[in-house]
């Protein structure tokens, strides 16, 4: 018989990749949190502004889609 190797998440990422990965995952993570505190006034939701789900998405998306975008390249690079 013979063993295979499974091959982990990060296998194939460089160093740099796996911090850039990894801050992504963190300003994704963290964003909801620091905008809706309300000691951080970076941004003023107002009371006519029902939608902070929106704002955070629309703040947040940006870093999803580059993940997302990386992560096509490498899978397709790989082949």
């Amino acid at each position: 018989m013979s063993e295979e190797k499974k091959e982990g998440f990060f296998e194939g990422f460089s160093t740099w990749e796996k911090w850039f990965i990894g801050i992504l995952l963190f300003l994704v993570g963290a964003a909801p949190i620091l905008l809706s505190f309300e000691g951080i006034q970076c941004i003023a939701f107002g009371e006519e502004s029902a939608w902070v789900g929106d704002t955070i998405g629309g703040i947040t998306a940006p870093f999803l889609n580059l993940l997302a975008a990386f992560l096509v390249y490498k899978a397709l690079r790989r082949r």
